[in-house]
């Protein structure tokens, strides 16, 4: 498990300039890790955006080190809550990464949106103290 958990760490700290945007939600296209760089978009989808909290926030709470969970969380927040809906619950499928607001209303629960959703419930079982708001949400 010691070796795993180093290789998960190693891969976030690559990873993690990906998180470096004014909202703090991460661009989806990462063109190379060394020099870090990335394909430049504004804009991320609801799913992308939404489900790195779970695995981040994980991979803090066994590193004993939160900046990781902090990372997807913050990005998160502009997803717990949004500036606009497309109907009451119901978000967006993309998001703009400088400003946090959604660039479609194209909201649904196929393929791609509804795993937003399900890591709300995930988020939720895997810790229903912290994460009270995701079930609300």
């Amino acid at each position: 498990m010691d070796n795993l958990l180093t290789q998960a760490k190693s891969l976030a700290d690559a990873l993690k300039f990906a998180f470096n945007t004014p909202t703090g939600i991460p661009i989806n296209d990462l063109t190379t890790l060394k020099p870090p760089k990335t394909g430049g978009e504004d804009t991320n989808d609801l799913a992308t955006a939404g489900t790195l909290v779970l695995e981040w926030t994980r991979l803090s709470d066994l590193l004993g080190d939160a900046s990781y969970g902090q990372l997807a969380q913050k990005g998160e927040e502009y997803l717990l809550k949004p500036k606009q809906q497309v109907f009451p619950g119901l978000l967006g499928s993309n998001i703009n990464v400088t400003d946090g607001n959604f660039v479609d209303s194209y909201g649904g629960w196929g393929g791609g949106d509804d795993s937003y959703y399900e890591y709300l419930i995930k988020m939720w079982v895997y810790d229903s103290k912290r994460f009270e708001k995701y079930k609300e949400r």
